[in-house]
């Protein structure tokens, strides 16, 4: 440990006070502000040239606006009451799913702040059948990737995967977020493990 602790030491003062201005700034001051706003030239095809404003006395014209082509949004209503809204796009094989819970740290009520954080926290460090790492390494193992996280009004789990291994990714997505730890990984995840 004293081989850190030992001379010589680095020394930073740092004296308030006016400072000389940079070449660099000094070259790209704004005409309005008076401060750095864009270089003060460019290079294409190594011919310097230099920066003009755009003009903004008038609104750029407006283009043909493209026709924007949604999916249809089909529903469904599964047996536990949970609502599933699904839209379909063929032009890549893969499946996006997000299950949305009604609630975030908005939620958490005032003897209880942070609950919503420690409780995808605790989601992303195992279940009581795989590990952390075990989980990473099947979702690697099928090609999906499964994200937590929340805001103030919601919390969501998101699956990613090809849709040959749907059915499995699904399985290891109802997993995740299944609420059974064991109190070691609790324990990890609040710091009170030794």
């Amino acid at each position: 440990m004293q081989k850190w602790l030992t001379r010589p030491v680095v020394g930073i003062t740092v004296v308030p006070g006016e400072r000389e201005e940079y070449q660099e700034v000094g070259a790209g001051k704004g005409a309005r502000t008076g401060v750095l706003t864009a270089p003060a030239f460019y290079m294409q095809d190594e011919q310097a040239g230099t920066v003009t404003a755009p003009d903004r006395s008038a609104l750029p014209p407006v283009g043909e606006i493209p026709n924007v082509d949604f999916p249809d949004v089909e529903t469904a209503t599964l047996s536990n009451g949970i609502k599933v809204y699904f839209a379909r796009r063929d032009a890549v094989p893969m499946t996006r799913v997000t299950l949305s819970f009604n609630a975030g740290t908005s939620a958490d009520s005032s003897g209880k702040l942070g609950l919503q954080n420690f409780v995808t926290s605790v989601m992303e460090e195992g279940t009581t059948s795989l590990t952390s790492v075990e989980i990473a390494e099947q979702q690697e193992r099928l090609g999906a990737h499964i994200s937590i996280g929340g805001g103030r009004d919601r919390t969501d789990v998101d699956l990613s995967t090809v849709n040959p291994n749907l059915d499995a990714s699904l399985d290891l997505m109802a997993d995740i977020v299944k609420i059974r730890r064991s109190i070691a990984t609790i324990s990890n995840v609040s710091g009170s493990g030794s």
